[in-house]
């Protein structure tokens, strides 16, 4: 045979071959090569993102946990930066996305959880390093998104949110960013593996102390998806243990949940055992869940009727939801008499801390809580005293108040402050008797937040004793400050005057803000040239406190005289100052001061010509520095002010002097949302009015700000809103107000009543 035909051959076969090949091949695996690499091409250059599995292994039992680094790069140097954030108060980080080539036995765990929520606490400390050749490091333990129920064979990229072009917090914008492709197995949990982890996991968690070690080992747990890791993360559920948070997000993740509800509602009647805030959540998710609730319609954000529906369902899936949690509530009521000392002091608190909307005290367990309280860690003490007291109230608590003032538990910070104002609240006499006897200690146990509750306006009976002690210059002398701020007479003005006048501006922030606030109640003409001082002091020779001088400022009476410095100031050298300045006149400052605030944004636009591409360029920034946060700060003061008006026509004048595109958006939206419907919420005892873009009005600043529409005005107010007997009695008399001012309210039939 000729060579030629040989080579022929070869060719022959090679093409064969190609052929089976391609033709073997997934098409799903094909599919998720070529959207890698269509993505990965548009990577900005010079930028990096590897991923590696840092345990040097790429098998995984499942249930075990998986660890993934993610190492940003660039060698464009000062180019870009990351977010470098490895938390979200919500629970979740959405940040990066985990693109796997196939999904058949993969879930999310949390899905359920986070799709039913209406809404999450989010944010989280971060920063923002800038990228340079060495890599910036992300870990992650990925079970967090992907629990794999089926074993398999796996190809996996990062779809990354984190990177920014831009360095030092100026960013022009987020990029996408997308890592090699890292592949890894997934094969069944032996029995005997996933008992010794477990077992492992117990007695680390025993004996360990660290936190981070805990961690790491509740996380163990969590992604364990066990019974036996179940059952121990429901002991787990305890509010002050560092395992609380991963223990209540394994449970609500687990594919054992029924197995889940039933040992959780035998927790509920067993004696000794605590049933803590989050184990009735926990468990409420659970039991709703296993109900299999319809899915949420299709969330479409540009489909206004789609996302209306989605929210409408949402509201009735978290309706069903509470209900469980509330059926939990009271059967864990029911099983108080059963419960021993330890465990009863965290279920009272438990019902308390739970029905925080649930004013009226419950007499009998209230006394029951009174006998156990000291049973209860000092945190969580100091959280039912500060923020359940409306249910707890009663006189059964001044013995254990007083004790707690004369013993506080310790490693509890504030909670004797907390205590002083309680025995005040439930026996006055007694509660001014201890505050007087602590304001004449030369070494004050306590605060201003609970000595300043008395109502008195002014002490004199302790003002010489509290002088006294400030002009020691010790380290109480802050303290002792905020004393004579609150209620020394003006009777010594002169010795604090002759004291400090001259350290003014030089002086620290706090003790500084302290005395000015005293000048300025008792004298404030002098005050007022103290104030001008110190917002003066701003050379090296001074502290730096000019810069929130103002922000701090406490004054009962916003008088002329006040109102004039700050006045002077909103041309200030600082922008931190000038931008302080403009906003307290426009929440305190009388209608003297809208021209001058006018006035100062037509400044500011004149400043700021010529330098359109500049002011283009950093529209993104809020920082002091930019001239984007005066023209906030301008548009807040002048459209929100109390004293004046700023109606659609106003609004449309303001559109003339921004400066960025933001601000001209957010002027816009309030021309396009102006209306004079008037609407009505009560929280407790509190009630709240809004009008226009008018919000969080008590009845009186309401009318105040009503009396300032011209008459003629017609004022709309939907039917709901006068429902009940309070509300209509407010409206009733705001008819009249109006009536009387030329103007009209009428009550309109909402949707609901049609």
């Amino acid at each position: 045979m000729s060579l030629l035909k040989i080579i022929f051959l070869i060719l022959c076969l090679l093409l064969l071959f190609a052929s089976i090949q391609a033709q073997s091949k997934n098409p799903a695996e094909d599919s998720f090569t070529q959207k890698h690499n269509k993505l990965f091409g548009h990577n900005p250059k010079g930028v990096n993102l590897a991923i590696r599995l840092t345990d040097g292994k790429n098998k995984f039992y499942q249930g075990e946990t998986i660890r993934l680094e993610l190492a940003f790069s660039s060698t464009v140097k000062n180019a870009y930066s990351i977010d470098s954030a490895t938390y979200d108060r919500s629970g979740r980080l959405e940040i990066d996305d985990f693109v796997l080539d196939k999904d058949e036995g993969v879930v999310d765990p949390m899905e359920d959880y986070f799709s039913i929520r209406l809404a999450f606490t989010g944010g989280g400390l971060r920063g923002f390093p800038t990228l340079k050749e060495k890599p910036e490091l992300i870990n992650y333990e990925i079970n967090e998104w992907l629990r794999f129920d089926k074993p398999g064979k796996f190809s996996l990229y990062v779809h990354s949110g984190r990177l920014m072009k831009g360095t030092n917090l100026n960013f022009d914008g987020r990029l996408r960013l997308i890592s090699n492709v890292i592949e890894f197995e997934i094969v069944p949990a032996e029995k005997a593996w996933a008992e010794k982890t477990l077992q492992d996991t117990i007695k680390l968690l025993k004996n360990e102390k660290n936190e981070e070690y805990r961690r790491d080992a509740c996380l163990t747990l969590r992604f364990l998806n066990t019974e036996g890791a179940a059952r121990e993360m429901i002991r787990l559920l305890d509010d002050e243990d560092v395992c609380n948070f991963q223990a209540s997000f394994g449970l609500r993740s687990s594919s054992h949940r029924r197995f889940i509800v039933e040992e959780m509602e035998k927790k509920i009647d067993d004696p000794q055992f605590p049933v803590t805030e989050t184990f009735i959540s926990v468990l409420g998710f659970n039991a709703y869940m296993l109900t299999n609730p319809e899915p949420l319609p299709a969330y479409n954000g540009d489909d206004k009727a789609k996302a209306e529906l989605h929210t409408q369902a949402q509201w009735k899936q978290w309706e069903k939801l509470q209900s469980f949690s509330d059926k939990y509530k009271e059967r864990l009521t029911l099983a108080i008499p059963q419960k021993q000392r330890s465990a009863l002091a965290v279920c009272l608190k438990t019902l308390f801390s739970s029905n925080y909307d649930k004013k009226t005290p419950n007499p009998a367990l209230v006394n029951q809580l009174v006998n156990v309280f000291q049973d209860l860690s000092g945190d969580n003490q100091q959280n039912l005293l500060e923020y359940q007291w409306e249910q707890i109230a009663s006189p059964a608590f001044l013995p254990l108040l007083k004790k707690i003032y004369e013993d506080p538990p310790k490693s509890t910070w504030g909670i004797q402050e907390i205590a002083i104002k309680r025995i005040y609240e439930l026996s006055p006499e007694e509660g001014r008797q201890i505050i007087l006897n602590e304001l004449r200690k030369p070494n004050p146990g306590v605060g201003i937040e609970a000595l300043g509750v008395l109502p008195d306006e002014e002490l004199p009976e302790v003002e010489q004793l509290l002088v006294e002690n400030l002009l020691k210059h010790d380290d109480n002398e802050e303290a002792f400050a905020s004393f004579v701020e609150r209620y020394a007479t003006v009777s010594v003005l002169s010795l604090l005057r002759d004291s400090y006048e001259k350290q003014i501006g030089k002086m620290p922030c706090n003790l500084q803000e302290s005395l000015l606030n005293y000048f300025l109640r008792v004298d404030d003409e002098f005050g007022a040239l103290m104030l001008d001082k110190a917002i003066k002091s701003q050379n090296n020779e001074h502290t730096g406190c000019y810069s929130s001088i103002i922000e701090k400022l406490w004054v009962k009476k916003f008088t002329p005289a006040i109102e004039k410095v700050i006045l002077a100031h909103i041309n200030d050298s600082s922008v931190e100052v000038a931008d302080d300045a403009i906003l307290i006149l426009g929440k305190r400052g009388s209608a003297d001061v809208e021209e001058k605030l006018l006035q100062r944004f037509v400044e500011l636009k004149r400043e700021m010509k010529g330098r359109e591409k500049e002011i283009k360029e950093r529209d993104g920034e809020v920082h002091y520095d930019s001239p984007k946060k005066l023209e906030q700060s301008l548009i807040n003061a002048l459209a929100y002010s109390p004293s004046w008006l700023m109606n659609k026509e106003r609004l449309a004048n303001l559109l003339q002097f921004c400066i960025t595109n933001d601000g001209r958006k957010n002027v816009k939206q309030l021309i396009d949302s102006w209306n004079t419907s008037i609407t009505y919420s009560a929280t407790g005892e509190r009630e709240k009015f809004s009008v226009a873009q008018y919000s969080d009005m008590n009845v009186d600043e309401l009318k105040r700000k009503l009396s300032q529409f011209p008459s003629g005005t017609v004022f709309i107010v939907e039917s709901a809103y006068t429902k009940n007997e309070k509300a209509k009695k407010i409206f009733d008399e705001l008819k009249d107000y109006l009536s009387e001012r030329g103007m009209k309210l009428i009550v309109e039939n909402n949707i609901d009543d049609k």
